[in-house]
């Protein structure tokens, strides 16, 4: 039976009532649903232009592709009817979800190459530079391996800046991400240093995730440890940062901190059964199997690996280990199937064979070897771990202001 226009309204005022995340997601589906039914075009529309942002935020990229493609077909169908301010928002949507197709090894590169040359032939109608579209072809090329990564890189840096690129403090992290990769670690930290304090929401995070690395790789060890104490906290309840989680669970395993490793790998693994992205939940397979084995292998395979609230049960830790690692090469082999070459899984083989690349570096007191602390001490120092990081994030905030 078709809902009255006030009871659909009703449904998703409703819905904005829950808390953030998959029960507000599953109370929009219902509202939307009876929006459709009744015929309001003009609310549905808004609407889901709004929970877009919600689930890219969110990490729920399915619910992002069905909403935008929804909004697509009505804007081109009936672009009077969605609003003057639809085309800016549309446009900046794209960048979205192109960032979130090719993390699904299903879709097919055909598609994502599609959605990227519609992209362009609107850019281009609108008069918009294309800075934003060179972007994200460099983050689908950077992803699958292709080398005309670096061609798109060179052209995004050349490009005119608008208001549909993103923001000044964003497009340095993608930058560092590709000088890492080609080991230009000196170019990445200094490209990336103005904009570890901040700049917005996905900021200093985002880019103190990506500079771990180089940091490591130059001797600046306490610009690593820093990244991580500051970093971390700003993500660790966030699922749609689950991948720079696994570049943070990444130094645990190269600084020699695997204790520390093991309580991120604890806390996080539950996120594997409904992870943002089969490509974020292997980047933190491959993160927590390189950590686990490095445990295993010095003599602590017998370690109990907490069970996880209505998830995975308790384990060891080689157990663990082993099952992260499969599953990290069995999305890995689905990627190659998918871009035709073994980009991806000879990165994840390589980080689950990585070696330290230093000896162990302090991060906090809660690095102590776990099997001899109690459960209350271990939760203890864990509780004290959170704060290292946080007084470190607050003295940095305090810093910027005076």
């Amino acid at each position: 039976m078709t809902m009255t226009e006030q009871a659909v309204h009703e449904l998703w005022h409703e819905a904005h009532r829950r808390p953030p995340g998959a029960a507000r997601f599953a109370a929009y589906d219902i509202a939307l649903r009876h929006a459709d039914a009744a015929g309001m075009r003009r609310e549905a529309f808004g609407w889901r232009m709004s929970a877009m942002s919600e689930f890219h935020h969110g990490g729920d990229p399915a619910r992002l592709f069905l909403a935008f493609s929804h909004c697509l077909q009505a804007y081109d169908s009936d672009p009077a009817a969605t609003g003057h301010h639809a085309d800016h928002t549309l446009l900046w949507r794209f960048k979205w979800v192109v960032w979130s197709l090719p993390q699904f090894p299903e879709i097919p590169l055909d598609r994502t190459r599609s959605v990227l040359d519609d992209m362009e032939a609107r850019y281009l109608r609108g008069g918009h530079s294309l800075h934003a579209v060179h972007q994200h072809r460099w983050l689908v090329a950077h992803h699958t391996g292709d080398p005309a990564a670096e061609h798109w890189y060179d052209r995004m840096v050349t490009a005119r800046r608008d208001r549909l690129s993103d923001c000044a403090a964003c497009v340095p992290s993608g930058q560092v991400r590709h000088l890492v990769s080609l080991g230009r670690d000196e170019e990445a930290i200094e490209i990336g240093r103005p904009f570890s304090r901040g700049g917005c929401t996905e900021q200093p995070q985002w880019m103190l995730s990506e500079l771990l690395l180089p940091y490591l790789r130059t001797g600046r060890h306490a610009d690593a440890m820093d990244a991580h104490r500051v970093g971390y906290p700003h993500m660790r309840a966030d699922r749609h940062h689950l991948d720079n989680i696994a570049a943070h669970l990444r130094f645990c395993g190269l600084s020699g901190n695997e204790t520390r490793g093991l309580e991120l790998i604890e806390r996080h693994r539950g996120w594997l059964d409904a992870p943002s992205s089969p490509y974020a939940a292997m980047e933190f397979a491959a993160a927590a199997g390189q950590v686990l084995r490095r445990l295993t292998e010095a003599g602590h395979g017998d370690l109990p690996v907490a069970a996880v609230p209505g998830g995975p049960a308790a384990s060891t830790v080689a157990q663990v280990g082993a099952e992260v690692a499969a599953l990290a090469r069995a999305i890995a082999a689905r990627f190659d199937a998918r871009n035709g070459n073994t980009h991806i899984s000879s990165r994840v083989e390589g980080h689950l064979a990585a070696e330290p690349l230093t000896d162990r570096l302090s991060t906090s007191v809660a690095t102590r070897p776990r099997e001899r602390m109690t459960s209350a001490v271990g939760a203890l120092m864990d509780v004290v771990s959170e704060a290292d990081a946080d007084t470190a994030a607050t003295s940095l905030q305090e810093e910027e202001t005076l």
